[in-house]
């Protein structure tokens, strides 16, 4: 298993956690904007485009992705279902955050992500909503049925 952090969240982010998650033996982290700028995954940034490049180099990807969008879009929401890679999803809220208190809060909720992800079949999808309840941490689970129900509709609407 292996992390990619999308361009909507900071390289910085996603090295500060590749880093201290060595101490615990946790999965590596890539992050789209850390890519060179020749990498196919770096230069395309539709969501439609990159999710079946990285799907192409195996399914043991996991996505965090700052864009709650790629869950409900019509074209990013087909891509990703079609791509079977887990991902979680930042809730909208965490785009109000400065750079700091998104990384505060990434860090507290890392662990409780990695080990969701460890446990999860392939094809998962869960929002991550910008604070951590009370009673500990607690995702939101996508329901994928509906997810391609939806997806579904909206394309024959639109005449696909």
């Amino acid at each position: 298993m292996k992390f990619f952090f999308d361009s909507n969240i900071s390289e910085h982010i996603a090295a500060a956690l590749n880093a201290l998650g060595e101490k615990y033996d946790y999965p590596p982290i890539t992050s789209q904007r850390g890519l060179p700028r020749d990498s196919v995954l770096a230069a395309t940034k539709k969501d439609w485009e990159w999710l079946p490049k990285l799907a192409e180099d195996g399914s043991d990807w996991v996505i965090i992705s700052g864009d709650v969008r790629i869950s409900a879009g019509m074209h990013e929401a087909a891509a990703w279902l079609a791509s079977g890679l887990t991902a979680f999803f930042l809730a909208s809220g965490w785009g109000n955050l400065n750079f700091w208190d998104q990384t505060i809060s990434l860090l507290k909720w890392w662990p409780h992500i990695v080990k969701q992800a460890q446990k999860t079949p392939a094809g998962a999808g869960y929002i991550v909503p910008v604070k951590m309840p009370a009673h500990g941490a607690e995702f939101k689970t996508l329901r994928m049925a509906e997810l391609q129900a939806t997806s579904t509709k909206r394309f024959e609407r639109q005449g696909g």
